[in-house]
């Protein structure tokens, strides 16, 4: 599951070559449906990619003033394996055949969501989901981000449900004078 961008606005690579019924019988090989990757500018690209896309990317001919997310285009395996119903085992085809093209980290780059960093020091020395917790509610730190963290890092079924359950719990309501 990968997600690539150019730095060009339409960019095409080849992934997999078509291989007719006659080529495939003389070359004593399966006959195969070729893949093209082609990348399309999709105005959704993320600051964050478009940053990794600038320091990556070398853009010729760019005027100051030029936004370059209106060059960037995107190919991401993942809706595509959707969109043209593929396997699993097609998608990492596409995703190896990409990282390993001629053109990859010259006119195109992979990149990856940024992790969530580690909500405190210490934090994945802490064991207990209640220390965890109460942690979180006692200093004020933002449960959605260290349950982000706790999901891409230690995903700990425990500490995941404590977390839900601070986010569940409600609001105490004010005292109001009689």
């Amino acid at each position: 599951m990968a997600r690539f961008i150019s730095k060009y606005r339409e960019y095409s690579v080849v992934a997999r070559r078509t291989i007719d019924r006659e080529t495939a019988f003389q070359m004593g090989v399966h006959p195969q449906v070729g893949i093209i990757c082609d990348f399309r500018w999709a105005g959704g690209i993320s600051p964050w990619e478009k940053e990794d896309a600038l320091k990556k990317l070398n853009f010729l001919g760019r005027t100051n003033d030029e936004d370059v997310a209106n060059r960037l285009s995107v190919y991401d395996t993942e809706i595509q394996q959707l969109l043209r119903k593929w396997d699993d085992k097609t998608r990492e085809e596409v995703d190896t055949a990409l990282r390993s093209a001629v053109s990859f980290g010259t006119d195109f780059i992979e990149v990856e969501h940024p992790k969530a960093p580690v909500p405190w020091p210490n934090y994945p020395k802490i064991r207990s989901a209640a220390k965890i917790a109460g942690r979180v509610v006692e200093d004020g730190y933002d449960t959605n981000a260290v349950l982000a963290y706790e999901l891409e890092n230690e995903n700990r079924p425990d500490v995941i449900a404590a977390l839900h359950a601070i986010n569940k719990e409600p609001e105490p309501e004010p005292l109001i004078a009689a």
